[in-house]
């Protein structure tokens, strides 16, 4: 209960911010989750990325990033998530998740295209401590085609398969899957509901973006919406299953209704960005962003400390300009943003969540 008043007051706060500059000058970071990326390498060749085509060197060690989770958890984190690049690439994996488990991260997650996720690796993360596993899967069709992996999309549902075992035989893990939404796969999305609802998953739906360093090079093509009336039709039939069946998309109703005005408006300016309070980023390299990895780093982990650095002047001038929308605009951690805006949450709860509920944090949907 604790958790979702401190929620609560940080949207009373944000809503005066909106109306006084001395308010939005006056507020800090309440920083509650974190990704940190194990490796920028990854195995995958999407087409929705370019940063695969490079090699990347120069990463943090199992010693740094534990450093790292030590000083996230003295900072107040609650929700850290592993993700990459590919993060099931990096041999001390396991030895991370057990390290954030031992410090007693209440949610310990994993973003992963299953591609190097074998049934013996998920076994060792479970036993690890790993609480939350986000599988990206976009699509039974297309994925393979928009990964650049043949047979990627079975080594994803092998994993599904194994890890739904796993809960039946009474692991305690959260499962997700993690679909960006484009032209190519919107008739997909139906499958990918009943997918969900058989192996009791959350399924959880990414906005396609260039306003990050690692999406620069994504065509066009991929970003135009040539069919408004089959996203529309796809975005109701969402609204609706979220009303019957409110745990089976991870989506709130706003962030649906969000994706629905996205395409023709991705910065949505009226929506303050909140996600520089809350959250943080880390690279693999150590850079610290300020939970935005479309803008440039802070400042980097091997020379100054987390804490030093979200107390800095020009943290907070960042945060302030993230409020104020000062940026391209981008789809990064729109869910979460919106469990911060009280119109989105008030539309939430009008259409039947709660009001504590619908300020929870999203932090673990980005694929």
């Amino acid at each position: 209960m604790a958790g979702a008043v401190n929620r609560l007051t940080l949207i009373e706060q944000f809503v005066q911010a909106e109306r006084s500059r001395a308010t939005l000058d006056a507020l800090r970071p309440a920083i509650r989750y974190a990704k940190v990326k194990l490796t920028d390498n990854c195995n995958s060749k999407c087409v929705t990325c370019d940063y695969w085509k490079a090699s990347h060197e120069n990463e943090l060690t199992l010693p740094e990033f534990q450093s790292i989770l030590e000083q996230l958890q003295c900072l107040g984190v609650e929700e850290v998530m592993f993700t990459g690049g590919e993060p099931t690439i990096r041999g001390e994996l396991v030895s991370v998740v057990r390290h954030a488990a031992g410090l007693g991260f209440p949610v310990i997650a994993l973003t992963t295209n299953a591609l190097s996720l074998s049934p013996r690796k998920i076994d060792q993360l479970l036993d690890a401590g790993l609480t939350q596993l986000v599988l990206s899967l976009e699509g039974l069709a297309s994925h393979d085609e928009l990964r650049g992996v043949p047979g990627n999309a079975q080594k994803v549902l092998v994993a599904l398969e194994h890890v739904t075992g796993r809960r039946a035989a009474g692991a305690v893990v959260a499962v997700k899957l993690a679909m960006t939404l484009m032209q190519r796969n919107l008739s997909e999305v139906a499958a990918m509901v009943d997918l969900a609802r058989r192996h009791q998953a959350v399924l959880f739906f990414n906005l396609i973006d260039r306003g990050t360093y690692f999406f620069q090079g994504v065509p066009v093509d991929l970003l135009a919406l040539r069919d408004r009336s089959l996203l529309d039709q796809v975005v109701d039939e969402l609204v609706a299953v979220k009303r019957r069946e409110p745990g089976l998309i991870g989506n709130t109703v706003s962030s649906l209704e969000y994706a629905r005005r996205y395409f023709s408006d991705p910065k949505q300016s009226d929506i303050p960005c909140h996600l520089g309070y809350i959250g943080i980023d880390i690279d693999a390299n150590g850079d610290v962003y300020s939970n935005c990895w479309g803008l440039p780093p802070i400042g980097n982990i091997r020379t100054s400390s987390l804490a030093s650095l979200v107390t800095t002047r020009e943290y907070a001038e960042r945060c302030r300009a993230m409020f104020r929308k000062e940026c391209p605009g981008c789809s990064c951690g729109y869910i979460l943003n919106l469990a911060y805006h009280k119109p989105s949450v008030e539309l939430d709860v009008s259409c039947g969540g709660d009001l504590a509920t619908s300020a929870v944090g999203y932090a673990g949907t980005q694929s």
